[in-house]
């Protein structure tokens, strides 16, 4: 009813992916991570701090599955 690009809609596909993630589902978390964060930096700007909420909960995800160099160029991108 909200639609994908909803504040709400946003925090709760982050929240989902964080569920994802501590029960171990990397490869959910990560689409969830990705998507959310192309919504977030359209709609809300890179800069936002929500979608660098979003960057790095995926940065972890990157780290958490042995992906150091996905991880620390998403951090470099965002400044994180």
């Amino acid at each position: 009813m909200l639609g994908a690009e909803h504040p709400d809609t946003l925090l709760a596909a982050t929240n989902l992916a964080v569920s994802c993630t501590n029960l171990g589902r990397l490869a959910e978390a990560e689409a969830l991570e990705v998507a959310t964060l192309e919504v977030s930096r359209r709609v809300r700007g890179a800069a936002h701090p929500r979608t660098l909420d979003v960057a790095r909960g995926l940065a972890c995800t990157y780290d958490t599955q042995g992906r150091g160099a996905d991880a620390k160029e998403l951090r470099a991108l965002y400044r994180l």
